[in-house]
């Protein structure tokens, strides 16, 4: 009798032994799997890091405006001339530029005389972060053209004469 139990045990170990060894493998294969696609991963993330590197050393520097170069200023000054540009016609004359104490953009404008709320939107302009000065304004029979100089004081500093 102790003979039959030890092989009785012994062979439902053996089964046991043999259903762990291929439960051990699935997962084994399943985990080889997933690694897999964590290296896939990986190497996309590595290559998107030098593309990124690339982009920082290479195309970065040839941009004109990057983000970091934009100030307040500069932002005022185009968020004023996208604001009026299609009712008054405006052009830019001379683009953003600097002097001793602020940032300045000249701007062409164009209005119809017979059009009198754009007249008098004309001659109501306000730039509130910095000043307005008409340096030109030039009548024929349909239109009224000139030009205007935007003033962007540095450190919104509206008091610039000394």
């Amino acid at each position: 009798m102790i003979k039959l139990t030890a092989i009785a045990l012994s062979i439902t170990l053996s089964i046991l032994l043999l259903s762990s060894s291929y439960w051990f493998e699935n997962e084994q294969l399943k985990i080889e799997k997933i690694n897999k696609k964590h290296l896939e991963d990986i190497r996309k993330l590595k290559k998107i890091a030098q593309i990124n590197n690339w982009l920082d050393k290479v195309v970065k520097p040839m941009l004109k405006v990057t983000p970091d170069s934009v100030d307040l200023a500069d932002e005022n000054l185009v968020k004023y001339f996208d604001k009026h540009e299609k009712e008054l016609k405006f052009e830019v004359a001379k683009y953003i530029y600097s002097d001793d104490v602020a940032k300045n953009l000249l701007l062409k404008y164009e209005v119809d005389r017979k059009k009198l709320n754009k007249l008098k939107k004309l001659m109501r302009l306000k730039y509130r972060e910095g000043f307005l000065q008409f340096q030109e304004l030039n009548m024929d029979k349909k239109v009224i053209k000139g030009t205007i100089l935007l003033v962007q004081p540095f450190n919104g500093e509206h008091n610039v004469s000394k």
